[in-house]
């Protein structure tokens, strides 16, 4: 019966598989450059005296930045899960 420590990694596991099939995707890759050019169209399309309006637009271009970096950062964690569970399994890892 797995213990909790192995629960995790191959939780840590699966969730790196799934950012890794993520951030594979055509779809997410086109979704982030189509949505990241919309936002920043749309801020320098704002008239001139709407300082808020920009910053929530380029806010907005940051998350999505962070988004695809989270992602990642969860994708190379998978790695290192992998290597620990291994480790677990081989009697190495308490």
């Amino acid at each position: 019966m797995p213990n909790d420590k192995e629960i995790k990694l191959r939780e840590e596991i699966q969730a790196s598989v799934e950012a890794q099939r993520i951030l594979a995707s055509a779809e997410f890759s086109d979704i982030m450059k189509k949505l990241e050019g919309l936002y920043l169209d749309t801020a320098l399309a704002l008239p001139v005296e709407d300082d808020l309006g920009r910053f929530r637009y380029l806010e907005g271009i940051k998350v999505i930045k962070m988004v695809s970096r989270h992602l990642g950062k969860i994708a190379e964690s998978g790695k290192l899960s992998k290597a620990d569970l291994k480790r677990l399994e081989d009697g190495q890892l308490n």
